[in-house]
Order: C-alpha cells, then structure tokens, then sequence
C-alpha cells in the first residue's frame, strides 16, 4: 500500500509546514544505507506509511497535491482520514501556501467557511491557469449570434453555459460536448437557441438549480426551466431596461436602468420596487442578510432586506462596473480600471485595498468580476482590446495568469469547475475547459 501511494505523489508544491524539530522513533534505529531493498528496511524496522508518527506523515502530505489528499489518500486508512479531516491542517497548510500574503484578506470568515475546499480550490487554481496550455484546451465560437454577445452564465453546479446577446437571442449550450477542432461538436453541444426570446438586447443572466432567469433592454425578465428541456415559465415586466439580475427560491432581483431595485415574487408575479440611487443601477450582488447595489452615481448601497431600509450607502471616487459577494468579501469593480476590496465581518464593510488593474495611464473598464475561494477572475476592457486577469484572493493581488483574446471587447464572463467562458465583439464567446484525460 505505501509504495503505491508513493508512487502517485506529487511533488510539485510550493507549501511546506513548520519543521519538526525532533521526530523519534521509539524502538527503531535507521540506518536506510545500508538497507537494500523496502523488504529488508521494514523487517529491520516494522515501519510502514501507516505507521509513521503524525508529524512525519503531515510533513510527507505537504508534498502531495491536496486533490489527491482528498480523493485518494484520505480513503486509505482511518488514521490517514482522521488526520486529513483536521480543519487545523488545511488551514496552516493554506496560509503558508500565501504567506507572506494573508489569506483571507478579511477579519472573519463565514461559519461555514470550509478550509479543505478552500485549499483545494487554490491548488487547482495554480495548476489550471498557471500555465493553462498544459491542462486546458481553448475552444473559441464564432458567429454563434449575429450580434454582440453581453452575458454568459453558466447554471449553477453544470457544465451548462448561457449566453445572451444583442441580437434578441439566447442560447443554451453542454459545455461538455464540446470538442476542440471539431466544429460540428458546436451544433451538438446546443440544447436551445431562440433568437426572439426577447425585444432588446439579452443583457444580464443568472440561475438557481434548474431554473434561470433572463433579464433584457426590453424591461422584460424571463423565468426559464432548464429541466428536462429549456422551458419559459413567466415573464415579469420592470420599469426600465434590466442591467443585472440575481436569483434565489421565489425571488429575482434586478437593478434596473431607472435607478432602482426591483424585487420579484416569481411565486404570485408581485414587484416591489426601491428608489435607492440617483442612476441606473449597473450590478448588484445579494447574501442573506443585505442586497448590495452599485451605480452609475458611484454609490455602492447595502439594503437591509429584513428592516427593509438603507443601512449603509459607500461612496466611492468612480462608478462601480461590477460586483462580487463571498465569504464577507466585497469585490468591486470600476469603469477606470481599479479593483476595491471591502470588509463586511461585523456588517462594517470597511475598505481593504483598492489596486489599479491598468497596464498604463489609458482607462481600463472593468466588466465582470468573479470571486472563488481560489481565485478573482476579472474581465476588463483597454483601448477597446479585452483581457481576462486571474488573480490570488488576497489583498496583494498577485497575478496567476493573463488571457488576451484578441477579438475586441469583452463584456461578460464566467467560471465554474475549473470552465471559464467570457464573450464579446466579433460575435465570439471563448471557452477554456480542461483537457479530456488520454
């Protein structure tokens, strides 16, 4: 058993624990030099991986990639799962990864702030995109509408990606099915296609379990079932063109471009509407306590949704493009290029950082921003030439790794299970997916 762990250890890890400055071996004197083979080492010795103390063996998983950890080791012994299951050891091993960085860049985390994922999330970040030519495949869909491609969303848990588009459409796509160089794979991997779902443009989506929703310039948003064919359930009519939408069971929120926030019962069609700023509201991000708005006034508004009142309204020097909520990170993006960090633990919502996301002294409209426990995908716009950045979470933001498309603008972007997709001008959305295992 040892030598098959062994075996499929991997080396390539950039963590290391604190040294343990005396490990005995009660019992054993080892003398591996003059030991000639496994056989002859462990009848001198009775040592095995299983047998090793926990401080050796802690040391030895620091060399091991944490998804095999997970999957693999973890599985093969009691001992092994007990000591794997230590919050204690993916969070050391975790802030090491960063050090001299802090990780988290808040005060507190969530209750339920998971160590193990997070760790996970973070390794599988670095191997993907690192250097994403050795493990992803780009697969790039051109002409997939007649008209500039806005949103691109994928359903939440899938492989299942959404795009909307200016020419009325949206489409519904298996991202799985999808083949590099096999065009054909395209027309396979569609599931729906509607091009007047529709009267304006598609400009915002967002999902929850097997439903989602399809917000538009029309004022019109859609409530869709995915499951087991693409379905429209209900429309619901808002006062002004939908410029970002969120969903949840029985409600959809929208900021709308008649500066308000727009609730929605999808059970009984009810919409209540809140006048929260002096323009169009341009994203919104929601947790269970706050819906968080941000606008053309450059206000970022945190609405309590149990007062049903303003709770705190943060000004900023530029209007906030995007918005992102995790784990009491606040990520906001602006229409100059800077990238801003708040704080909620304790609903404080103080500044962390604000760092400036421009190459040179040209504007740098940042579009979309996504936060995951182990990376910040950003998508921005610079003399009318898109790039997505992948960043570490912290406050420091070091780079992981760039993606110039070369197709124009960018205007939305996604990821989910280590899938990134991003669309934009030139009728073209961009897929990175891993490479299919030989």
């Amino acid at each position: 058993m040892s030598a098959a762990v062994a075996e499929e250890q991997s080396t390539d890890s950039n963590v290391e624990l604190p040294a343990v400055e005396s490990i005995k071996l009660e019992g054993a004197v080892l003398d591996p030099v003059n030991l000639t083979n496994e056989q002859e080492f462990n009848g001198h010795c009775g040592i095995t991986l299983e047998t090793l103390p926990y401080e050796l063996l802690l040391l030895v998983f620091n060399y091991v990639d944490a998804g095999h950890l997970i999957r693999s080791v973890s599985k093969v012994c009691q001992k092994f799962h007990v000591l794997l299951s230590s919050e204690t050891y993916w969070k050391t091993r975790l802030t090491a990864w960063y050090s001299p960085d802090r990780y988290p860049p808040v005060s507190d985390l969530s209750e339920d702030f998971d160590w193990q994922e997070a760790c996970l999330a973070t390794e599988e970040s670095y191997g993907f995109w690192r250097n994403n030519s050795q493990k992803t495949e780009c697969i790039r869909i051109s002409n997939m509408s007649s008209g500039f491609s806005d949103s691109v969303h994928f359903l939440k848990g899938s492989q299942l990606l959404l795009v909307g588009s200016r020419d009325h459409s949206l489409t519904v796509m298996d991202v799985d099915k999808l083949v590099k160089d096999q065009p054909n794979s395209y027309r396979e991997a569609i599931l729906y296609s509607d091009h007047k779902c529709h009267k304006g443009w598609v400009w915002c989506l967002n999902s929850y379990g097997n439903q989602f929703c399809s917000g538009c310039w029309d004022s019109n948003i859609r409530l869709w079932d995915s499951n087991p064919n693409i379905a429209l359930i209900s429309t619901f009519r808002c006062n002004s063109a939908v410029l970002d939408i969120y969903m949840e069971p029985n409600l959809i929120v929208a900021g709308t471009h008649f500066r308000t926030m727009c609730t929605i019962d999808t059970r009984e069609g009810v919409i209540h509407e809140e006048k929260l700023h002096r323009m169009p509201v341009l994203c919104l991000a929601v947790t269970q306590k706050y819906i968080i708005t941000g606008s053309e006034d450059s206000q970022i508004c945190v609405f309590d949704r149990k007062a049903g009142s303003v709770f705190k309204k943060i000004a900023l020097d530029e209007y906030p493009m995007c918005l992102t909520f995790n784990n009491n990170h606040l990520w906001v993006g602006d229409h100059v290029g800077k990238i801003h960090l708040f704080d909620a633990t304790d609903d404080q919502f103080n500044l962390v950082m604000s760092h400036d996301l421009r190459s040179s002294s040209n504007r740098c409209k940042l579009t979309t921003i996504r936060h995951s426990m182990g990376a910040l995908f950003t998508s921005s716009n610079e003399r009318n030439e898109g790039k997505i950045t992948i960043m570490e979470p912290t406050a420091n933001l070091q780079r992981i790794s760039c993606i110039s498309p070369n197709f124009g603008e960018i205007a939305g972007l996604d990821h989910s299970k280590n899938t990134l997709a991003y669309a934009g001008s030139n009728c073209c959305v961009e897929i990175w997916k891993p490479k299919p295992q030989l």
